[in-house]
């Protein structure tokens, strides 16, 4: 009041103030003209023991006690029965300290909100995340990474136009775009939250895919929705991208491990697990050799080792045994898998059975040699028939030379003449 600002030089406003001034006892001394051998300590501001003309309230704010109203005569106060504070003083001293605390309650509560509201439009204009304002069927409002999105120059480009406008005609999942608007904002509204993927278009034609988050909120008492997007097209290009790499890994007819860099098994394809007959789970984990096991590969596995820490990369042919008991040749090819940073980070082993073609190369080899010793015998017995043959002629020449007769032969089909010596001179 004025009264204690006169005395204690403090401005008369006290609404506001976080805490009340501390006073020392030279400061209630001069208020009160009292010696300062009669004060006592009580939970509020100290006050003469041998007093009882002062009556203080405290200020609770949001249930703490953030200081005290007091209010104390000057000279000595005739004794009541009450004291010297009638009832409806007590009372009226108390409404003055809730009214003073209800003031500071507004005033805390407007500079929160005032707080609040500025630090919200920092968020929404400062963050590099597409953020949005929308009624239950217009934007509203948008800050520069949602209009960056959209290739927009303007705010006004965006706000009264319906999230359908600016969408394909239908999206991804068949379903048209005005429909779905309308249903994913209800869904929104009754459920709290919705959070689904859109297909958007910028302004200048580009179809782009977006994670979208809704969020009902009020803003100056009215209802709105509070839009966050997130561009996922390079993410989903990639996760198709990983699908079509996964989808041929996995219905490849070679089978396909990859391991990390001491050999246990990260990932086997439906290949590997028919050929191995064992569950995936339980191939998972383990280290890869232990699934080898053929003839020579003990000696084998040591150079294969040499080789990949070397090269990073080997291939050829190891042995196993099959589930059927019998020797499985495989192709196997194993390469040094590496990280953007170009540091080893696994193998990755592509293995073909080998199995039938080493047979049909053995038939083929066996076919091969007897086609040979079969070609040998064919040669040697036309080296036979032609020797005899020449044999022939040889010995029909010297017939043809001592006899005296003309002789003459003809090959109708050849058209070859035969003919002796006497029959040219009998011509």
């Amino acid at each position: 009041s004025e009264s204690w600002a006169k005395y204690l030089d403090h401005t008369a406003s006290i609404v506001g103030e976080a805490d009340l001034p501390h006073y020392t006892q030279a400061q209630w001394r001069y208020v009160a003209g009292l010696h300062a051998d009669g004060f006592r300590r009580v939970p509020g501001p100290a006050w003469p023991a041998d007093s009882d003309a002062h009556q203080d309230t405290a200020l609770v704010i949001d249930g703490v006690a953030r200081g005290w109203l007091t209010v104390a005569y000057r000279s000595p106060q005739p004794v009541r029965y009450e004291g010297p504070f009638l009832r409806e003083e007590r009372k009226l001293l108390e409404a003055i300290g809730i009214r003073l605390c209800e003031a500071v309650q507004r005033i805390d509560g407007a500079r929160r909100l005032r707080e609040s509201e500025q630090r919200f439009r920092g968020l929404f204009t400062d963050t590099h995340q597409a953020l949005l304002l929308q009624t239950e069927t217009r934007f509203v409002d948008a800050n520069q990474a949602a209009l960056q999105m959209l290739g927009f120059d303007s705010l006004s480009e965006l706000v009264g136009r319906s999230p359908a406008e600016f969408s394909p005609e239908y999206q991804p999942d068949g379903r048209r775009s005005d429909e779905r608007v309308a249903e994913i904002t209800r869904q929104a509204l009754e459920q709290g939250a919705s959070q689904f993927e859109w297909e958007h278009i910028r302004r200048n034609g580009e179809h782009f895919l977006v994670e979208v988050l809704l969020t009902p909120i009020q803003i100056d008492g009215q209802r709105q929705i509070h839009v966050a997007w997130r561009d996922i097209t390079d993410r989903r290009r990639v996760e198709q991208e990983l699908r079509k790499l996964y989808l041929v890994a996995e219905q490849s007819p070679n089978g396909v491990v990859i391991t990390d860099l001491t050999g246990i098994i990260e990932y086997v394809n439906e290949a590997f697990v028919r050929s191995h007959g064992r569950p995936r789970d339980e191939l998972l984990g383990r280290r890869l050799e232990m699934f080898g096991g053929g003839p020579g590969f003990g000696d084998a596995l040591g150079g294969i080792r040499a080789e990949l820490a070397e090269t990073g990369c080997w291939h050829g042919e190891l042995s196993r045994m099959g589930l059927d008991g019998e020797e499985r040749i495989e192709r196997v090819l194993i390469n040094l898998l590496r990280d953007e940073t170009g540091r080893g980070s696994g193998f990755v082993c592509i293995i073909e059975d080998a199995t039938a073609a080493r047979r049909t190369s053995r038939e083929l080899e066996q076919y091969r040699e007897n086609l040979e010793e079969l070609v040998a015998a064919r040669t040697a017995e036309l080296e036979h028939a032609n020797e005899a043959v020449r044999l022939n002629e040889e010995r029909l020449n010297h017939a043809l030379d001592a006899t005296n007769d003309g002789l003459f032969d003809c090959d109708l089909k050849t058209g070859k003449v035969i003919c002796s010596p006497a029959w040219f001179r009998l011509l």
